[in-house]
């Protein structure tokens, strides 16, 4: 990555949506991305904002199709920032998908700089962060976490189905 970038929206629209595009294509283009989108869940609780990437098993609409299953807060320099702004998202998406009737017990996000790719959990009430930082020189390892990350979302909600069928 010898070229440089100015801005957030250049590192977040040359880096890291082509990864996640390719996420997209290696799913047969079931993932929808939203890029830019706001999330007003809660505002009187700070819960409103620009995410700068929701991944959702729905169809690309004019609205955010629940459920979201990853959030991304891509940010140029400050992957502290970033790893916070997700956080914050990730509790965001929990209330958005209860409120549209998912209840997921896990939710996955991730915080990037666009070369550094830092990932992190919600489970119910609990934020683990992977202290790792995973680089976009080792692209296959990066595509391999967010795959898990895309398999896991899908078993939950496969799960969820089966146990509404019995």
């Amino acid at each position: 990555h010898k070229l440089r970038y100015g801005s957030e929206k250049e590192r977040s629209e040359r880096l890291v949506a082509p990864v996640l595009a390719e996420l997209s294509r290696l799913n047969d283009y079931n993932i929808t991305i939203y890029a830019g989108r706001e999330l007003n869940v809660e505002p009187e609780s700070g819960l409103n904002g620009e995410c700068d990437y929701l991944l959702s098993f729905g169809k690309i609409m004019e609205i955010v199709e629940a459920p979201i299953f990853i959030a991304v807060a891509a940010k140029k320099n400050d992957q502290d920032y970033g790893t916070a702004q997700c956080a914050a998202q990730l509790v965001g998406v929990q209330k958005y998908n209860q409120q549209e009737g998912y209840d997921f017990p896990i939710l996955y996000g991730c915080s990037t700089t666009g070369t550094n790719w830092k990932f992190m959990s919600l489970k119910q009430t609990t934020l683990f962060v992977d202290n790792h930082i995973y680089s976009i020189d080792q692209i296959p390892v990066l595509l391999g976490v967010l795959q898990h990350l895309v398999i896991a979302s899908k078993n939950i909600i496969q799960a969820q189905q089966f146990s509404e069928q019995i």
